[in-house]
């Protein structure tokens, strides 16, 4: 409990002059008490009040008379006071700080003391979220608040000037207009101007195709001869192509024709081809490569889930180590040069519209050449070529010629090299390669830009290691070019780079494609992925491969899988009860090596690994199988005359133990007439009798 302070008065009194035996009759004196003897007031923000009050009360018995100060910055309200016997009285102290920290001061009523003390808070800075909104500090909540400004309150932010309305900054685009009319120009107020190709829609006329114009834009033309105007039946002998801008049908070319030819049913492996994305019709297009031996001239395109092969009328021939980009004005995707079938390289250029090729005859055309690289430079609607083998020079195509640009300087001769553009920095961007010597390259791993007048080396701290046929593709919603892959003179990568137009940093991502070079890179825009495809892998992988991966961001996911037998020199039968074909055994390829005892069933569309109990022992490649429709078994006879014999019923195999089995490599096969399975090994005739 606090105790009050007590000031006495004493005070002496003749009442009418009246003396009793001699003596002066006294008055009660005045006893001022004041409570608390000390007063907290508290924190209270700058530039606000907060008040506290101290009792003052006269417990005697003549009137008291006191002044009342207090200490600055504190203030009260009562300057002085008189009290007669048994009054009180409260002082109100007011405390306004105007800056903050603790303060404290003395509060005097006549003599007596308080001890008075405070705290002034900095209020807290509240920052809008918008130009168009006004941020304060609400101090009854203790918390920030936002409210719009006014409609018609002048704004300004990074990429506009206006006025506010509903609390946005609406008004003039600032700067990002480039006059094109074949781009879609827009400003992030973080990543400032960017133009993105405008996707003009398609003619509803079969032989008229969309085209943008840089001063018009969206406009319409005819289509090339030859392009497909009707049903894509790769079995029609007569097909619907547009001739002077009219459909009209004419003969199939043989080239065109798919009868009587073997087709794949997933993506043939490959190295050495190329890859866009097409994004009027929202598909990575690949096109090429070599398969083994084999240059290849076949056409996919990937949905984000499944590769389609096309079969358009006319293809270009087949070739690898070409380049391909996508002309997003023209909505077309260029293919230049590459090597051919004799080994040689091209120059020829095509154009896939997303139904057939079309080539080009420009009146000027860059030196036949493989191991370039192609992109579009969305700016400048042009697609920038640059190298290959022993070449160091820089060319664009404007959808009607090539012309070659005369540099004072340019990165060295290379191929192998690998481009990519970035549309917000408006830049193409080029990394690596190798420059031949002989038998024997060089490797590169400098990288530079093409601003549409100027090769400049950039000169980023902590660059990729040197290594040719690797790829790159930008990355839109990451503002990123990635890089994955490549080879150098002892070893393929498995690496992930990102340039972010400054420094390459390496990724880590905790799935990774296995290493590999010649692969291809695109990014799929429609769903933010950049999406990998085959390539040549290192040891003990080896040879091409036929996957597909997608990164987005943060790590790579390998999408469509295929399973499929690891064997080859295999025989197949069907089984007609069950309606599947039956691989068994064979010699292992890949990485798989030696003998495989591994029974597969393939159902039309998919291959499916079968696990039974038991199987034959014997299973390289001098044994056959056969079907017997009587009995509805798939028939195994190996080579030796031992344990040679097995059937398999769709479930597992069972061994027969048949007396003096044939032996030998032969041939077998089931006579339908007799209902007997026949074997014959070059010199006796066997049958199996049920």
């Amino acid at each position: 409990m606090k105790h009050p302070l007590v000031l006495l008065a004493v005070v002496s009194l003749v009442l009418n002059g009246c003396r009793c035996g001699s003596q002066v009759q006294q008055v009660e004196r005045g006893r001022l008490v004041v409570t608390p003897q000390r007063l907290s007031l508290g924190a209270v923000y700058v530039d606000q009040v907060v008040t506290g009050v101290v009792s003052a009360t006269n417990e005697g018995g003549a009137p008291i008379e006191a002044d009342v100060v207090v200490d600055s910055p504190f203030t009260v309200e009562t300057p002085s006071l008189r009290l007669v016997r048994g009054e009180s009285i409260e002082l109100t102290v007011s405390f306004a700080p105007s800056r903050p920290g603790l303060v404290s001061g003395v509060l005097l009523v006549g003599e007596l003391q308080v001890q008075v003390e405070a705290e002034g808070l900095e209020v807290p800075a509240c920052v809008a979220t918008t130009v168009c909104s006004e941020a304060r500090f609400d101090v009854a909540g203790a918390q920030c608040s936002e409210s719009p400004k006014a409609n018609g309150v002048v704004c300004e932010t990074s990429c506009v000037t206006g006025a506010c309305s509903s609390g946005t900054c609406l008004g003039q685009l600032k700067g990002c207009d480039d006059g094109n009319a074949c781009t879609v120009d827009a400003c992030d107020e973080k990543a400032g101007c960017s133009r993105s190709p405008r996707v003009c829609p398609q003619p509803t006329t079969p032989c008229r195709v969309a085209r943008c114009d840089v001063a018009r834009g969206c406009a319409t033309e005819e289509a090339p001869d030859g392009t497909l105007c009707g049903p894509d039946d790769c079995l029609a002998t007569q097909v619907d192509v547009c001739i002077s801008g009219s459909c009209v049908t004419r003969v199939r070319p043989d080239s065109g024709r798919c009868a009587n030819r073997w087709v794949p049913t997933s993506i043939p492996a490959r190295g050495g081809g190329a890859m866009t994305y097409d994004a009027a019709r929202q598909r990575v297009v690949l096109f090429g490569g070599f398969g083994g031996l084999a240059r290849l001239s076949d056409t996919w395109e990937w949905d984000g889930a499944t590769w389609t092969q096309r079969t358009p009328v006319a293809s270009p021939p087949g070739r690898n180590w070409h380049a391909m980009a996508y002309d997003a004005a023209r909505q077309r995707v260029v293919v230049f040069g590459g090597g051919n079938r004799m080994s040689l390289a091209s120059d020829d250029t095509w154009e896939w519209d997303g139904a057939t090729w079309t080539q080009r005859t420009p009146a000027a055309s860059p030196p036949a050449r493989s191991g370039h690289a192609l992109v579009y430079d969305s700016a400048r609607q042009r697609v920038v070529l640059f190298g290959g083998r022993n070449l160091s020079d820089t060319w664009e195509w404007d959808g009607t010629t090539w012309t070659q640009r005369r540099l004072a300087a340019s990165p060295s001769a290379r191929s192998g090299h690998t481009m990519a553009y970035d549309p917000v920095r408006q830049r193409v961007v080029l990394f690596g390669g190798a420059h031949d010597i002989g038998t024997s390259s060089s490797f590169l791993s400098d990288t530079w830009e093409w601003d549409g007048a100027t090769w400049t080396q950039q000169n980023s701290a902590g660059s990729p290691p040197a290594r040719r046929e690797s790829a790159m593709a930008y990355d839109a919603a990451r503002q990123r070019i990635v890089l994955f892959g490549g080879a150098s003179s002892s070893s393929r990568f498995s690496d992930t780079w990102e340039w972010d137009g400054a420094t390459w940093t390496q990724r880590t991502p905790a799935a990774s494609p296995p290493a590999r070079s010649g692969h291809a890179l695109a990014y799929d825009s429609a769903r933010q992925r950049v999406v990998l495809f085959g390539g040549e892998a290192s040891f003990p992988m080896s040879g091409n491969l036929s996957d597909t991966w997608e990164w987005d961001g943060a790590t790579w996911t390998e999408r469509n899988h295929v399973a499929s037998p690891r064997a080859q020199g295999v025989p197949l039968v069907y089984d007609g009860a069950r309606q599947r074909i039956i691989v068994f055994g064979g010699f292992g390829n890949g990485n798989a090596g030696g003998n495989t005892s591994e029974t597969w069933e393939w159902d039309g569309a998919a291959w499916t690994r079968r696990y039974p109990a038991n199987s034959p022992r014997e299973s390289c490649y001098d044994y056959n199988l056969a079907y017997d429709a009587a009995r509805q078994r798939v028939v195994y006879v190996g080579r030796s005359q031992t344990n040679n014999t097995w059937e398999w019923d769709g479930t597992t195999w069972t061994q027969r133990n048949p007396a003096d089995p044939p032996s030998g490599q032969g041939a077998l096969a089931y006579d339908v007439a007799r209902q007997r399975l026949t074997f014959f090994n070059g010199t006796d005739t066997w049958v199996l009798l049920p």
